[in-house]
C-alpha cells in the first residue's frame, strides 16, 4: 500500500511541475508584453471582440499584473504551504 501511495504522489508532482512551468512561461510573456508596451509609451493596447465585432482597449498594466499573478502561482510551493499551514487538527 505504501508503494502505491508513493507512485501516485510522484505522478502528481510530475504533472504539477509541468503546470508550473507553463504558468511561469505564460506569466513571463504577459509581463514582457505589458512592459514593452509601457516602455514604448503605449498605455492602452487595442483588442478585438469577435462576438460583438467591436474594438476595445486593455490597459498595459493589466497585462503586467496578470503575468505577475501567473508567475507567483507557478513559483510558490503550494503543497508545502498547505502541509505546513493547512487546516489545523482538531
Amino acid at each position: 500500500m505504501g508503494k502505491n501511495k508513493r507512485k501516485s504522489d510522484e505522478q502528481g508532482r510530475n504533472k504539477n511541475w509541468l503546470l508550473r512551468i507553463v504558468l511561469i512561461m505564460f506569466g513571463s510573456i504577459f509581463v514582457i508584453l505589458g512592459a514593452a508596451g509601457l516602455k514604448n509609451g503605449v498605455e492602452w493596447l487595442p483588442k478585438f471582440h469577435p462576438r460583438t465585432g467591436t474594438i476595445g482597449f486593455d490597459n498595459s498594466r493589466h497585462y503586467i499584473m496578470l503575468g505577475v499573478i501567473f508567475v507567483l502561482i507557478g513559483v510558490v510551493p503550494w503543497n508545502w504551504l498547505f502541509q505546513r499551514f493547512g487546516n489545523p487538527k482538531r
